[in-house]
């Protein structure tokens, strides 16, 4: 999946920046907002199983407060030997997409990987909009500074989410989640 995407330009620090955003029609495609305003790691992970919250479709706004140190983000497509990783590395500076254990991975040596991009502000706070199908991940970092797109292909069991960091403790300043219905009308 790539969602449609607006492009503008942003007045930074460095000059001007190219960013990207899903589309406020996509926005109509949500279901019920369910909405966890902030806590530890072992919260927001105990949360997400009484919601019975699973990767794909999904919409999910997750964001993580201010870290000098550590990676902290988010598992998909988790099952029992197999999760696609969302992660924001402070000390590397980056965020990336690991799908090294994402399920079927076999299938060719190069789909096997991880991409990652540079975030501005490393120890600062970081927004993550994720959209997430049956086999696709993609990320909006900070409205839209860097964006991210990988497929994975986990198995049937492969759907849990969980939330990652370098303790339980932890914060998560917010975590948002809507499923997404399908844009296509039956006829």
């Amino acid at each position: 999946m790539t969602v449609p995407r607006e492009l503008r330009l942003r007045g930074t620090a460095a000059g001007p920046r190219l960013v990207q955003k899903p589309v406020v029609g996509l926005e109509k495609l949500r279901g019920r907002l369910r909405r966890f305003q902030g806590g530890t790691l072992g919260e927001v992970n105990a949360w997400i199983k009484r919601s019975g919250l699973q990767s794909g479709p999904l919409e999910m706004v997750i964001e993580f407060a201010p870290a000098a140190k550590g990676t902290t983000g988010v598992k998909l497509f988790k099952g029992e030997k197999e999760e696609t990783l969302v992660a924001v590395d402070r000390e590397q500076g980056t965020i990336s997409i690991d799908r090294t254990r994402s399920g079927n991975v076999a299938f060719h040596p190069r789909f096997r990987g991880v991409a990652s991009v540079p975030i501005a502000r490393a120890d600062g706070r970081v927004k993550l909009r994720l959209f997430v199908d049956t086999c696709s991940v993609e990320v909006f970092v900070n409205g839209g500074e860097q964006v991210l797109t990988a497929l994975a292909f986990p198995s049937r069991a492969g759907r849990a989410i969980e939330v990652f960091g370098p303790n339980e403790g932890a914060p998560v300043s917010a975590f948002d989640a809507w499923p997404l219905t399908s844009c296509w009308k039956a006829e």
